[in-house]
């Protein structure tokens, strides 16, 4: 697999209005195997695919999301409990 949707019958098709794409957490820690905090073998070879199904989404009309999940600066799972006022045990 070269890493490109004509290889892949049916895949990025049907997008249109009304309809979305979502790519959960597509960072770099987890697709970049030099760099990585927790690379996924293979997953760089994704990209090209990823990007190529955003284009075809937002071309047809569709809407495209991307998260991304984030962490504040805290030192434990107390601390932050303490920060948002929640119990945390």
């Amino acid at each position: 697999m070269d890493g490109s949707l004509a290889e892949l019958p049916g895949l990025g098709r049907g997008f249109g209005p009304g309809t979305a794409l979502l790519l959960v957490d597509p960072q770099r820690d987890f697709v970049d195997d030099n760099r990585g905090a927790l690379p996924v073998p293979g997953a760089a070879a994704l990209l090209s695919l990823w990007n190529q199904l955003a284009a075809a989404a937002a071309g047809a009309g569709a809407l495209v999301v991307a998260t991304a999940d984030w962490h504040p600066p805290v030192r434990s799972l107390r601390q932050l409990g303490r920060e948002l006022s929640i119990a945390v045990d």
